[in-house]
């Protein structure tokens, strides 16, 4: 096995407001798994749980686009020059499509224990922006330094993972809890960096490339593989066979034995009065995609220099423009693709790691039911850090409905306001979240936007006994009152 490590997926949407909401939804247990749902036995039933769909971007405000529309026309008129100096020195653009297939927990007097099934699916690329500028506005942004495109990535996957959690609650303030996640890898396709230098010089042009390798697996490898034959039977002449892209056994590429992995989450609360400290680490874990369904396709170290057209000759003699391969005689076109020939690998199995995440929060309760809280979202991409802040105010009415109204920074984005509701009906509870609801009255902020919906059954509230204790505890703490006893001998004293 190539112990070859890719990170799967792009920075994996934050899902910020439903965190505030870890009470009543027990879907925000698996943000942290310490921040246990305040219910004795929660249930969703299958495909009923969760779904959630998210694009995020700080490519550009979409505000850029609806600025320069006109509105009577819809005409969109972009300037090259002004686009390009919007342009971020990396650009991501991520998607992705996650599912609660099936969720069961129940809670002891000190512990806590659940199980359940996820189907999630990520997509994202980043783009240098020295690419875009080039294909912007050519080479006038070019000097001897040159362009380098080697921040250039993309990524898809899709898995499904199984899990197991176990809380203790050590102490009545202090909670820890660990996860367990079988993983089964459906389809990856990787590549990391593109891995490519662009130089201008006196005498013209000149492409370095390093090694580089794209990888695919699973049902990605076999449409990889049937691709790369299509496009050598295009080249060859023969017209391509487009039926054959797609396998005919499906099934056997989704077999749950295929590509397994594993994954861990950690988490921790600690309450301190009116205080609760929360942090977890998530999808600590990998992926072996089995060497049976891969195909990469490996590009080694080259570089070609490139010294331009020669047009002289067809500005003396126009008639050229009817044999136009004169103009080609700079460039040494078999030593071009003998530079660049790929080599295509079949059958060689490797791994890719889940991108970590880590959350960090606090909550302080103003009164009953009312609450303020600060959280921090980072995730680790190709050694790159990631973060994402939210600030959310969380009121409940009593058990029948749950709010939380957030605002967020996010992809350098700080337009978010975030909204989410858990509405009980008994042991029905319905719930929808999303980090920015700003989009739904305009597309001037459709630049990060989420929205998870699904439905639970919860029964039985735990805790109501220990809250009322700890709330007289709180107040006896807060007495200031100097009470005078009369001990044995009859001295006062002062407690």
């Amino acid at each position: 096995m190539i112990l070859g490590w890719a990170t799967v997926g792009l920075a994996q949407q934050s899902e910020l407001t439903l965190m505030h909401l870890y009470n009543s939804v027990p879907q925000a247990n698996q943000l942290n798994a310490a921040l246990f749902p305040d219910y004795k036995f929660t249930m969703s039933m299958p495909g009923m749980g969760a779904h959630f769909v998210y694009l995020n971007n700080n490519f550009l405000p979409f505000s850029y686009f609806v600025d320069n529309t006109d509105p009577e026309t819809g005409l969109l008129t972009i300037d090259a020059t002004d686009f390009n100096d919007q342009l971020r020195n990396v650009s991501r653009v991520e998607a992705g499509y996650n599912a609660n297939l099936f969720h069961l927990g129940w809670r002891f007097p000190t512990t806590y224990w659940s199980i359940g099934t996820n189907f999630r699916n990520s997509n994202g690329v980043s783009i240098p922006g020295s690419m875009m500028s080039l294909l912007l506005v050519g080479n006038q942004n070019i000097d001897t330094a040159g362009l380098d495109l080697r921040q250039f990535s993309m990524r898809s996957t899709a898995f499904t993972e199984y899990y197991l959690t176990f809380g203790w609650e050590v102490t009545p303030d202090l909670s820890l809890a660990v996860r367990g996640k079988l993983l089964s890898g459906l389809y990856h396709v990787g590549l990391d960096r593109i891995g490519a230098q662009f130089q201008l010089g006196a005498d013209g042009y000149s492409m370095v490339l390093e090694d580089f390798t794209y990888r695919s697996a699973g049902l990605a490898g076999a449409v990889s593989k049937e691709g790369v034959s299509l496009i050598q039977t295009a080249v060859d002449g023969q017209e391509p066979d487009l039926q054959g892209l797609l396998p005919t056994d499906i099934n056997g590429y989704l077999s749950f034995l295929n590509n397994t992995g594993v994954a861990v989450d950690f988490g921790a609360q600690y309450r301190l009065r009116k205080f609760l400290f929360h942090g977890g680490f998530n999808d600590i874990g990998f992926i072996n995609w089995n060497a049976q369904n891969t195909y990469q396709v490996q590009f080694t170290e080259a570089e070609f220099n490139f010294d331009g057209l020669d047009l002289s000759g067809l500005l003396e003699d126009p008639n050229q423009a009817q044999d136009p391969t004169g103009l080609l005689d700079g460039i040494d076109v078999d030593s071009l693709l003998n530079s660049y020939q790929p080599q295509f690998v079949e059958g060689e199995a490797y791994r890719t790691s889940l991108s970590g995440r880590f959350y960090l929060g606090a909550y302080y309760d103003l009164a009953d039911w009312h609450r303020v809280g600060i959280l921090s979202y980072n995730t680790l991409v190709n050694w790159r850090l990631f973060p994402a802040l939210s600030v959310a105010y969380n009121v409940r009415l009593k058990r029948i409905l749950d709010l939380a109204v957030s605002t967020s920074l996010v992809g350098g984005a700080i337009n978010n306001v975030g909204l989410g509701a858990n509405l009980n009906l008994g042991a029905f509870h319905v719930y929808a979240v999303t980090d920015n609801v700003l989009p739904v009255f305009g597309p001037r902020t459709l630049q990060n936007v989420n929205f998870r919906t699904g439905i639970n059954f919860n029964f039985g509230v735990v805790g109501a006994k220990r809250a009322r204790l700890r709330k007289q505890q709180d107040a006896d703490e807060n007495d200031d009152s100097l009470d005078f006893l009369d001990d044995d001998t009859g001295a006062g004293l002062l407690r």
